[in-house]
């Protein structure tokens, strides 16, 4: 009964700071993240770069993740429903022709998930970009990720974003 008595007035104290002048920002107690994957490169996207950026980097030995917001690889190819490919040029490259083969975005999701897989690419679909993480000396140490399972931390090197390398 004390613990609530102490909690509710707790409460009570920072709801009328709260009416005084509504806050533009909040603290988030600091707290231990579980740690999913350390790689060496994190992605964040989906996009055409962001699968040619994790596709390469697997094929070159990398430990790679790609974190996509959708359900599905290819955002931005499925999003903007680009399927008329005949106005620009042709794709040139192994990876470019068989995400291209067929007009199709389930086709072009398909064929972006088995490269990756091919490439040793990790990838979480229907996760969400969190924030980055820094070591005690101020220095990039991985990304903060959110999804269904919460949020978690990915340990990494060098973290790529769409037109952003950290």
């Amino acid at each position: 009964m004390n613990r609530l008595c102490i909690g509710l007035s707790l409460l009570s104290l920072f709801c009328c700071d709260a009416q005084a002048e509504t806050p533009r920002f909040v603290a988030l107690p600091a707290r231990a993240l579980p740690v999913i994957a350390t790689v060496d490169l994190v992605v964040v996207g989906s996009g055409e770069g962001g699968l040619g950026a994790a596709y390469a980097a697997g094929k070159a030995g990398a430990r790679v993740i790609v974190i996509s917001d959708y359900t599905f690889l290819g955002d931005e190819y499925i999003a903007k429903a680009k399927r008329d490919l005949a106005a620009g040029p042709a794709p040139h490259s192994e990876m470019a022709r068989e995400l291209f083969a067929k007009p199709d975005p389930t086709e072009y999701s398909k064929a972006a998930s088995r490269l990756l897989r091919e490439a040793g690419v990790t990838f979480l679909d229907n996760s969400r970009y969190a924030g980055i993480l820094v070591n005690a000396g101020g220095a990039l140490c991985g990304i903060a990720t959110a999804n269904k399972a919460g949020v978690q931390a990915i340990v990494c090197w060098t973290v790529a974003s769409p037109g952003v390398v950290f």
